[in-house]
């Protein structure tokens, strides 16, 4: 029997990285590595910028005028939409939401992708305790709970969180790592590395950090430890990418400029690159000597494991999904520990090529979208946890 048509909802394209990300790259994905597998993305009429990089044959275009104007209030309006649709046109179809779902009608078999359960475990460093979109997450965990045929999320760690802190039934949920795009699976060449240095006026060696700012990012602590290599003569600058908060208190982010001023961090010693085009990011992980990853929360951890696949040492914390992911080796210090983060560092940068580990064919786009496809096709778990051991 012919495995049913996938069914998406196309409004997690919308979502700025993250989930926006993921649900691309899982499109994208299934184009290339499965191109005989029926699937479509169900997408708001009005949305039409979410369809760009997909092909047309596979959007079908939900009819509808929002009458709500308000942001989250006019994503329940499209969910309910979107489900109502998908219920009536195509009930027999797998319905697929790579994004926070609840929808009083769908069809039989749904799916919901969850990437870890951060607002339930840290609300502090997600939303407001009583925001509308925080209690809104917490109503769509409930749903996935109660009515999800699965839920989807992508490491072991996640599904002992999701089971723990929503109370989804650990049959329920189902692992499937994610995959790396291709160009994180080879070293960037000559040319492009040249012109990444001369975007971003990288230093000719440095130690480099990317991956967020949000209070569990625990970029504080990462310019602490920054500070105190500093009384070394064999420090290196440190680059950090990515855009800077601008309201570093109501994201519940920290300003990593003015934390580097505080701690004395001389301006010449720290370059901020602001936003990385993804371009250039494989060229400027590939360009630094050590990639440090001290978060304390993580579901699956890009950065990281796309820093391991353009060939640099990596040490990261030993919290969350990163052991799971990375191996125990690579994650060698506690995240809320200042001095075990500095004594590892200074270890990695002493030799880094004890923490250079190249990636297996584990992470290749092929083998991921195949185990995300036995995961949503499959009547039990898809995979059992697995220990990156190098």
């Amino acid at each position: 029997m012919a495995p049913p048509r996938l069914l998406f909802s196309g409004l997690s394209l919308g979502i700025d990285g993250g989930m926006g990300v993921y649900t691309r790259r899982l499109l994208h994905a299934l184009e290339r590595r499965s191109p005989l597998r029926e699937y479509s993305v169900l997408l708001p009429e009005s949305h039409q910028t979410l369809a760009r990089g997909l092909p047309e044959s596979r959007i079908l275009w939900v009819p509808g005028r929002c009458p709500v104007r308000h942001a989250l209030g006019a994503e329940i309006w499209w969910q309910q939409r979107i489900g109502r649709y998908a219920a009536e046109h195509h009930a027999d179809d797998a319905f697929v939401a790579c994004t926070d779902f609840c929808a009083f009608r769908h069809p039989r078999r749904a799916y919901v992708v969850i990437h870890d359960g951060l607002a339930e475990r840290r609300p502090a460093d997600a939303q407001r305790p009583f925001s509308p979109r925080r209690l809104w997450r917490h109503w769509c965990m409930r749903w996935a709970a109660r009515r999800a045929t699965a839920v989807l999320t992508v490491s072991a760690w996640s599904a002992s969180e999701l089971s723990f802190l929503a109370g989804i039934p650990g049959e329920k949920i189902r692992v499937s790592h994610p995959w790396l795009d291709a160009t994180f699976t080879q070293s960037p060449s000559a040319n492009l590395r040249q012109e990444a240095r001369q975007t971003y006026k990288l230093p000719s060696r440095y130690w480099f950090y990317i991956g967020g700012f949000r209070a569990y990012k625990n970029v504080e602590r990462l310019l602490a430890a920054y500070a105190r290599l500093l009384r070394s003569d064999n420090a290196l600058p440190l680059v950090i990418g990515g855009t800077l908060p601008s309201a570093a208190k109501a994201t519940r982010s920290i300003d990593p400029v003015d934390t580097a001023r505080r701690l004395g961090i001389p301006s010449d010693r720290v370059v901020f690159t602001g936003p990385v085009s993804d371009r250039y990011l494989p060229a400027i992980y590939a360009e630094a000597e050590l990639f440090v990853f001290p978060s304390m929360y993580e579901g699956f951890g890009y950065p990281p494991v796309e820093a391991r696949g353009v060939g640099t040492p990596v040490i990261a914390a030993r919290a969350a999904s990163l052991p799971e992911v990375l191996g125990p080796k690579l994650c060698c210090f506690s995240p809320d520990n200042l001095d075990d983060l500095t004594s590892a560092w200074a270890r990695a940068a002493a030799a880094p090529e004890a923490f250079r580990q190249p990636l297996d064919e584990y992470f290749s786009e092929q083998q991921g979208i195949e185990r995300w496809l036995s995961a949503v096709d499959g009547p039990a778990l898809a995979e059992p946890a697995r220990s990156a051991e190098a």
